[in-house]
């Protein structure tokens, strides 16, 4: 297993999209800025998007709309990222993620569940959530934000794809993915003291992904099966000072399908992508997105 290589080649946007976007980082007035500002510069445009994409959709969240504005706002970005994903970009930050995406393998899933999390937000404060919603909570808003990042930084993953003709490809993966959680302790409305004591995440992914792509069509479909392993102890939180725990099961295994259609050309596209995952030890779960998107 080798540390995957991105591929770097000279800054392809606009330096105005540029400095739209590290305008809205430097406005945040956040330390992230300066640490940052140490990465090469390809990484350190792509860190800079992924921030201000953060920092736009948590601005809705914690703004002064109404829940129902809120929650519009946000369907809105939710069709921005879809667009960008269907090679329309719409404004400076969409643009400058297109291409740290197609450079660094960005992935629609995680700037889903980013908006998922505020989305959460956006309905009301997250207050005494069951270990799965705080889980499911967690994951969307600080885990999802580590996998981007982790992207950028470069991960321990290895895969060559081989083309199997007849526009079909196979890439086999091996991935190893750290992310950590954390929140400030807070006390709920029945005087109860919550804080995080564990929130680390180290799994190992081994598996296979298939593509088929037909430009002229206007399909890409791909499927992926993985096994997974999680080699930490899952998330702790204590409330009161009694520690409750949510200890993923350590094996599991991962089976996906999802696509994009495009027609007119490449003026209407569908997504779509559903998710299956177990534990072999009778745990399951489900996930799925879909989206459409249409160019001005």
């Amino acid at each position: 297993m080798g540390y995957a290589q991105a591929r770097i080649d000279p800054i392809a946007i606009a330096p105005a999209d540029i400095g739209e976007v590290r305008a809205i980082v430097q406005a945040a007035g956040s330390s992230f800025y300066w640490a940052m500002r140490f990465m090469p510069q390809r990484k350190r445009e792509a860190l800079f998007a992924i921030y201000a994409f953060c920092r736009e959709v948590d601005d809705i969240a914690d703004g002064d709309l109404s829940r129902e504005e809120k929650i519009a706002a946000l369907d809105h970005w939710r069709q921005k990222v879809d667009g960008m994903f269907a090679g329309r970009p719409s404004d400076a930050i969409t643009r400058v993620l297109t291409d740290a995406t197609q450079t660094f393998g960005l992935r629609r899933t995680d700037f889903i569940a980013v908006i998922q999390g505020m989305e959460m937000d956006a309905r009301g404060p997250v207050v005494a959530p069951s270990l799965e919603e705080l889980d499911l909570y967690c994951d969307c808003v600080a885990a999802a934000v580590g996998r981007l990042c982790v992207h950028v930084f470069g991960e321990a993953e290895a895969g060559q794809k081989v083309a199997l003709g007849n526009e079909w490809s196979l890439t086999p993966q091996a991935q190893l993915a750290y992310s950590s959680i954390d929140f400030d302790g807070f006390t709920d409305p029945f005087g109860a003291n919550v804080s995080l004591r564990q929130g680390d995440s180290l799994k190992g992914r081994l598996g296979v992904a298939t593509n088929y792509d037909n430009d002229t069509a206007g399909r890409h479909v791909y499927g992926i099966a993985n096994l997974t392993y999680e080699f930490l102890d899952g998330t702790s939180v204590a409330v009161s000072g009694t520690d409750l725990s949510f200890e993923q099961q350590r094996f599991g295994g991962e089976l996906g399908l999802g696509g994009t259609y495009k027609w007119a050309d490449g003026k209407y596209a569908l997504h779509g992508e559903a998710l299956a995952s177990t534990s072999f030890a009778g745990g399951y779960g489900f996930k799925g997105t879909i989206g459409f998107t249409a160019g001005l």
